[in-house]
């Protein structure tokens, strides 16, 4: 991994994070799948249903590792994969979050809120998902902070060539010139060639 401190901290954030999952079971239940599947179902074109089949069948394999799915994904990371180790993290993440709102939801809703109605729907969206103790949530949290910690690493847009730095025991050409190569005279940066040895630059 081209990490810096940053992505390391992620890492062992999001490894400790999916540790407290595992341990916790946090994983979203089926009837998260079936409640995504109606909604969608009568969304898209009768064509596209099996391409939606697959798509929740393989977002809910790898959301039933719970845990194992962020460590996962922060493996994928230390190898430089990190789009896919991201994603697979996030999908492995994502009904966990979902738990936490609904839950933080729920336990206001249950002081503020007198309507019964309101309190039997949240009370069924919270048994989509399975709790476990403690160590869920701040399992999901400490993912949740260690995921934002990881970025990737930018190449760097431009190399130094040869013929912008000094020679050896010359100092820092001017600022907005370079040194010849050839002869070591000061030119401008733009210049294409040597106006005192005729050298032509590689642009």
């Amino acid at each position: 991994m081209k990490g810096t401190g940053r992505n390391i901290t992620g890492i062992i954030l999001l490894v400790i994070g999916g540790a407290l999952m595992i341990i916790s079971t946090t994983v979203g239940s089926i009837g998260v799948y079936e409640f995504l599947y109606d909604i969608l179902i009568n969304e898209v074109p009768s064509a596209l249903i099996p391409i939606l089949n697959i798509g929740l069948k393989i977002i809910r394999f790898i959301a039933d590792w719970g845990g194992g799915a962020i460590i996962f994904g922060a493996l994928l990371i230390i190898l430089n994969q990190y789009r896919l180790g991201k994603w697979i993290i996030s999908v492995g993440l994502a009904f966990g979050t979902i738990a936490l709102i609904v839950w933080v939801v729920s336990k206001i809703a249950n002081i503020f809120i007198n309507d019964p109605q309101i309190l039997s729907y949240l009370a069924n969206l919270k048994g989509f998902f399975t709790y476990g103790t403690t160590f869920q949530f701040t399992g999901v949290v400490i993912v949740i902070i260690g995921r934002n910690f990881i970025k990737k690493p930018k190449k760097e847009e431009e190399e130094i060539t040869e013929d912008v730095l000094p020679k050896e025991g010359e100092e820092e050409p001017p600022p907005g010139s370079k040194f010849c190569p050839n002869c070591g005279s000061v030119v401008d940066w733009t210049a294409n060639f040597c106006n005192e040895c005729g050298t032509t630059f590689n642009t």
